[in-house]
C-alpha cells in the first residue's frame, strides 16, 4: 500500500528453486493492482483477514431442496477511503448547479 500515491497492490510470494539450504530465495509475482486518484480519494486503511482465521461458508436451502452457498474469500482484503475536501466541493458545486443555482448563490423563496 502507498497511500501518498493512492496504489494498492497485492503479490503471490513463492519459494524460487535453486536457493541453498541457509538462504532462502523468493519470487512476488503482481496478482493484481489498483489505483484510487489521490486528489479524490485518500487511503485511509488497509484491512486483511488474521492468518489462521477458521471462515465459514454458510449454506441456505432453497425451496427445491438445492443449496444456496454463500462463499467468503479467505484472501478478501479491505481498502477504506475517504473523499477529499476538493472532491466534495465538486460534487456540492454539480449537484447546486443540477438543481438550476449557483453554489454560492442563495435564493429566496418567491413571494405570493
Amino acid at each position: 500500500v502507498d497511500k501518498s500515491m493512492g496504489k494498492f497492490r497485492t503479490v503471490n510470494v513463492l519459494p524460487e528453486e535453486g536457493g541453498g539450504s541457509s538462504s532462502v530465495i523468493a519470487r512476488a509475482t503482481t496478482v493484481g493492482e489498483t489505483t484510487f486518484n489521490p486528489s479524490t480519494e485518500k487511503i485511509v486503511n488497509v484491512v486483511y483477514p488474521q492468518r489462521g482465521e477458521v471462515i465459514q461458508s454458510p449454506a441456505s436451502i432453497l425451496g427445491d431442496d438445492s443449496l444456496l452457498l454463500k462463499y467468503l474469500n479467505p484472501h478478501l482484503a479491505v481498502v477504506v477511503t475517504v473523499a477529499t475536501d476538493e472532491l466534495m466541493a465538486d460534487v456540492g458545486n454539480n449537484f447546486y448547479k443540477a438543481l438550476g443555482g449557483d453554489a454560492g448563490e442563495v435564493k429566496k423563496p418567491k413571494k405570493k
